[in-house]
């Protein structure tokens, strides 16, 4: 019994882990945005630091230029992570396939 009562508990915290982590993340990923909009504007508040870069064309590009990039860059990612999810499914389900053929010939 406290066997399982240890797997229960580590399955409860990975997924506890698997919901909070990305948030947590997300929040501090916020922070660093933050800080660094204070940095390049010199200012206290970040609203402030906000309209100031609005107010800034170039600096406005500049952000949008790396968030362009940026997303880009993302994107390939992905697109050669599902290349090579679909290539190692196709792989598995060939090695499956001739399993269950090899199987039912040496059954016959």
């Amino acid at each position: 019994m406290p066997g399982t009562l240890i797997l229960r508990l580590i399955h409860l915290t990975s997924l506890c882990a698997q919901f909070v982590l990305p948030w947590v993340l997300a929040i501090l990923l916020l922070l660093v945005i933050r800080d660094t909009a204070l940095a390049l504007t010199e200012t206290e508040s970040a609203a402030r630091a906000w309209l100031s870069i609005a107010r800034n064309i170039r600096v406005s590009r500049g952000f949008a230029f790396v968030f362009g990039a940026g997303c880009v860059l993302y994107g390939l990612q992905q697109r050669n992570l599902r290349r090579a999810d679909r290539r190692r499914l196709l792989g598995r389900i060939a090695t499956l396939e001739r399993r269950t053929q090899a199987g039912a010939e040496a059954a016959q």
